[in-house]
């Protein structure tokens, strides 16, 4: 467990230190909200590219959807299978990751499971190996970041079961939001050639 408050720690003081030296060099207000914006999609960027350990990855394959509500499994590779991993979240309601889960194992495949064969483990022993189904009712656009950490081995990922795109002549735009409200948006974009010159037309808040 220590290890693992350790991993949010480095991870929170990403997520803080610009926001930080802003606070204590200004008090505008909207220069603090800008720096904690920053902040934000800087930490969302390191959630999909820095967290995983080398040769680790993670897939998530849809099982379920009706109505707004959407189930996924889980498939891990590069990690060792025989150790124990807890499972954190960063929701975009919440500042900073916490744990989901405890004691989660990997089965056959790299999937993600309860085994509930020892009481380390998280799960019912009257069924074994029971895959996780993790389920969300998502809005727009909403990321769910999750990562497996057990010690140094660790492994995150970043799904948005409900994305916004758009499409023309060969390029890509996506829009994650970062804050419930959509007060902080973070926009990719694939297709474009390298060194265009990018910008942004929209209404003026």
């Amino acid at each position: 467990m220590k290890k693992f408050q350790t991993f949010l720690l480095c991870l929170g003081v990403a997520l803080s230190i610009s926001a930080a030296s802003t606070v204590f060099a200004q008090n505008n207000e909207e220069a603090r909200a800008a720096e904690i914006s920053q902040a934000l999609v800087k930490g969302h960027i390191a959630w999909q590219t820095k967290l995983s350990s080398p040769g680790a990855s993670i897939e998530a394959k849809e099982v379920g959807r009706q109505g707004p509500v959407v189930q996924y499994l889980l498939y891990v590779s590069g990690l060792p299978s025989e150790e124990l991993y807890t499972v954190a979240t960063w929701p975009v309601t919440q500042p900073k990751p916490s744990t989901l889960m405890e004691g989660v194992s990997l089965g056959k495949d790299g999937i993600v499971m309860c085994a509930g064969r020892t009481p380390e483990q998280c799960g019912d022993s009257s069924k074994k190996d029971d895959p996780i189904e993790f389920t969300f009712s998502p809005a727009k656009g909403e990321p769910y970041r999750l990562a497996l950490v057990s010690g140094h081995n660790r492994v995150a990922i970043v799904i948005v079961p409900a994305p916004i795109t758009a499409d023309d002549k060969g390029c890509t735009l996506s829009v994650v939001r970062l804050l419930p409200g959509f007060e902080t948006a973070y926009f990719s974009g694939s297709g474009f050639a390298p060194d265009t010159e990018v910008t942004f037309e929209g209404p003026i808040l």
